[in-house]
């Protein structure tokens, strides 16, 4: 299961480094049944969000920042192949949070 999770945990941590302005918070917590990830960054708009995990969907507001739209998706099937389940919560200019919740 950790080798699954090795790509999805890299991507909801540098997603933020490369969605934040530079010396932007970036918040790691661990428990026994997962993580959570908080930033400061740019956020997803509400009408992007129900998209979230589909492959090269891209949120409106990321201009010219590089990527291909399929981090979300891997991270998305990744932890359901791992049996758990990921939460994003976030707002247009308000920031993200991303809950991994997998089971003991």
């Amino acid at each position: 299961m950790l080798n699954l999770l090795t790509n999805p945990l890299k991507n909801l941590l540098t997603n933020p480094l490369k969605y934040s302005t530079p010396g932007s918070k970036v918040i790691l917590q661990t428990g026994k049944e997962g993580f959570i990830i908080t930033d400061t960054g740019m956020g997803i708009p509400g009408e992007d969000q129900a998209r979230l995990g589909e492959p090269f969907h891209r949120a409106s507001n990321v201009g010219d920042i590089p990527g291909t739209g399929l981090g979300p998706a891997v991270v998305k099937r990744c932890v359901a192949l791992c049996g758990g389940t990921l939460a994003i919560h976030s707002g247009d200019g308000r920031g993200t949070q991303a809950i991994v919740h997998l089971p003991l």
